[in-house]
């Protein structure tokens, strides 16, 4: 008699979406029945390795180690959270490896569709649909892979609140070309205006420790950067803040 597990995963209508769907729906019942001042939907990225299991099949790269290409899947998840730090559930998972794009042309060469950034935007699609119809206000938070001026733009002109942590030390101004000062200088002289103490785990140690952090703000306009490539040049302009 076949294996029930074997019958229920080559059956072509189970598919990955389908089975996260209803988890998706829960998610967004709490979210319209929550009393929190808003909603968190943070985005984030996490490597399943999978280079060492010899037993792996049709699995594409996630990234290098030194020279050494590492295999596995890549999942880009989306994590809603109320104020009070509680968990009300995932509204956008999307597996994928980067050998989906060819990576065989230089990144600053190919169309933001031809990149693993498109995951960000894509996320930034699915969650809009889902929660189209709540009243909640929702705050995208994302790591330093979504600070580009695509994923940006998106958010501005719809109108919605970010926190992204900043990987560049952007030209401001109105145009690039300008060389205004940089974000990071401009935010180093501000004044500072609170200070807060987390609790953070070193990665190797795992050794947990308080550290204090200076809190600052500044308004900057962050001009698009032109580039020769396929597509054609974004020549919309953004005002963000930087802090």
């Amino acid at each position: 008699m076949p294996d029930k597990r074997t019958i229920f995963f080559s059956n072509p209508k189970v598919t990955g979406c389908k089975l996260i769907e209803p988890h998706y729906q829960e998610t967004i019942k709490r979210i319209n029945s929550t009393d929190s001042k808003y909603i968190l939907a943070i985005q984030d990225q996490m490597r399943l390795n999978f280079t060492d299991h010899y037993a792996k099949t049709q699995l594409g790269r996630i990234g290098k180690s030194q020279k050494t290409d590492q295999y596995g899947l890549i999942q880009h998840s989306v994590l809603c959270v109320t104020d009070k730090n509680e968990p009300l559930g995932l509204i956008d998972v999307k597996i994928f490896d980067f050998d989906e794009f060819d990576t065989t042309i230089n990144n600053r060469n190919r169309c933001l569709k031809d990149k693993a950034s498109c995951r960000w935007l894509e996320a930034l699609d699915s969650v809009r649909q889902r929660i189209s119809g709540s009243h909640n206000r929702i705050i995208t938070v994302a790591d330093r892979e979504s600070d580009f001026y695509e994923f940006m733009r998106s958010l501005v002109i719809n109108n919605e609140e970010f926190v992204i942590r900043s990987k560049f030390s952007r030209y401001t101004g109105i145009k690039h070309r300008s060389h205004g000062e940089k974000s990071w200088d401009i935010v180093e002289r501000s004044p500072i205006k609170g200070k807060i103490k987390t609790k953070i785990q070193d990665p190797k140690s795992r050794e947990v420790r308080t550290i204090a952090l200076n809190i600052k703000a500044v308004e900057v306009m962050l001009p698009p950067v032109y580039k020769k490539q396929g597509c054609k040049n974004r020549k919309n302009r953004i005002s963000t803040n930087q802090s």
